[in-house]
């Protein structure tokens, strides 16, 4: 059976070849060039510092590369050399950079086509977002790299930051934006507000990045050019992605069914409705089709997670990126406040969207744990440690429950009381290093609570500023060991 939205669907059994199978495609092949220059052209630098091609400029000189200017007017700007024309500068161009106003790109990147610069990068907007005209360009700009084995990213893009390489070509200053440390996390994104928004958040939340790519308007390089490509990357951990249109929803979800059995996939599909869809058609100039119930039970079954805020994918990348999934989803819950006990309980018992349940603890355990602390409690889940609890007291329990078989992964939630420190950190650590159960950390409040938080997401330990954030993060653990697990079944 084989369901349909726009050119989305999913079928019983994907006719992609698995990675083991499939000799590397001529895409990855090109990609591999495309993420690795070693020469570079900005065609629109800047004398001005605050124009894009003189930000942009100024951003890849950390880079080490071989850099080069195309800006008739001047000798030389940011200490880089200028040029006329592209065919002027000397030697093999591996990549070139426009970024001139949108009327002037088709004369470059004929240019740029018969000096033989096999990738290109479009900032330029002003293309189909803009109307009829801009959508003749685009397709005006389709046919000229069309035969020449040319990878064109954009137009209408930040264009792509590799943070290992120091590769960025975005037109936003350092200063204004500080950018994400290397990392294993590649985000793909068709929206550049959004990725400069998650960006800001990776770097405030210690979220590495392997790469990012904006994708603009997708005229050549597109999501399903980058998921395989990532999808091979070794550097490469987890994907996430921001879109409004896909180009090719059939291979989207065929990749996504491959990719995700051995890195989780997570997608932001925005254009949920009408209202949205009108929104993505001025916002890239693609419309966005489809039934949404069919999108979401497509990446479902192709076992990606989906997204549906800002703060999902934040909240989600770190829990992927840091934990390993659950298969059952048992869940302790310890805590230093009994209204965090009732909330959590609550929470997990009576949302239709958590699969996690309360892990049931033996009285063996229950007795151990009550007999080891030095407060009286009833140890059971959630389990209470009031708010006399120490940073002992966690340590004490966890030790325990890091060795009771029914409990899968344990949520601590920590109230910014007198009894906490900065030790929690250790503990946490030493908790999932000893016994490799995921951990997931809520410390709700505000700056002392932040204070604590920044010190777990130094060691990679996802941490949550409200009670519901972190539980529906190790929900979305439970949801990708669970298709993890269903897909090993279905191989039986």
């Amino acid at each position: 059976m084989t369901e349909t939205c726009g050119n989305l669907y999913v079928a019983k059994e994907s006719t992609l070849a698995t990675p083991s199978q499939r000799i590397l495609s001529e895409n990855i092949t090109r990609l591999r060039e495309f993420f690795n220059p070693t020469s570079i052209v900005v065609i629109g630098a800047s004398r001005e510092p605050s124009k894009p091609g003189n930000v942009i400029l100024r951003n890849l000189k950390k880079s080490g590369l071989s850099l080069y200017a195309v800006n008739p007017y001047a000798k030389e700007i940011a200490g880089v050399k200028c040029y006329s024309s592209v065919f002027d500068v000397p030697g093999i161009i591996d990549m070139a950079v426009i970024v001139v106003p949108s009327k002037f790109v088709i004369q470059e990147l004929k240019k740029c086509v018969a000096r033989r610069i096999k990738n290109i990068i479009i900032i330029s907007s002003g293309f189909s977002e803009a109307g009829e005209e801009g959508r003749k360009a685009e397709e005006e700009a389709r046919d000229i790299i069309k035969e020449s084995g040319t990878k064109l990213l954009g137009p209408n893009t930040l264009g792509m930051l590799l943070p290992s390489k120091k590769i960025d070509t975005f037109f936003v200053d350092e200063y204004t934006l500080p950018r994400p440390r290397p990392g294993d996390v590649a985000f793909i994104s068709q929206s550049g507000s959004i990725s400069l928004a998650f960006m800001d958040f990776a770097k405030a939340h210690n979220i590495g990045l392997s790469a990012f790519v904006g994708l603009g308007n997708k005229l050549d390089i597109d999501e399903n050019q980058l998921l395989e490509y990532f999808g091979e990357d070794e550097e490469t951990k987890c994907i996430l992605l921001y879109l409004e249109t896909f180009s090719d929803g059939r291979k989207f979800a065929e990749l996504c069914k491959e990719i995700c059995k051995k890195k989780p996939v997570i997608v932001l599909k925005a254009g949920r409705t009408a209202r949205g869809v009108s929104a993505a058609m001025s916002h890239t100039g693609r419309l966005s089709k489809g039934s949404d119930r069919i999108v979401d039970c497509v990446l479902k079954r192709a076992g990606v997670i989906r997204a549906y805020t800002e703060e999902d994918v934040l909240d989600y990348t770190a829990a992927l990126s840091w934990m390993p999934p659950m298969k059952k989803g048992g869940v302790a819950i310890v805590a230093n406040g009994g209204g965090h006990c009732v909330i959590s309980a609550d929470l997990i018992e009576s949302s239709e969207d958590i699969q996690l349940r309360l892990a049931e603890i033996g009285e063996i355990q229950k007795e151990k744990i009550k007999s080891l602390l030095d407060i009286p409690i009833s140890a059971t889940n959630p389990i209470d440690l009031t708010a006399m609890a120490t940073d002992d007291n966690f340590k004490t329990t966890l030790s325990v429950l890091a060795k009771t078989e029914t409990v899968e992964g344990v949520i601590v939630e920590l109230a910014t009381l007198q009894g906490v420190s900065e030790r929690m950190v250790k503990i946490v650590q030493n908790f999932f290093k000893n016994c490799g159960k995921p951990i997931i950390v809520c410390v709700p409040g505000g700056d002392s609570a932040r204070k604590l938080a920044k010190k777990f997401e130094a060691e990679k330990i996802p941490v949550y500023p409200s009670l519901k954030r972190g539980i529906y993060a190790a929900n979305v653990l439970l949801k990708r060991g669970m298709w993890l697990d269903r897909i090993k079944n279905f191989r039986r």
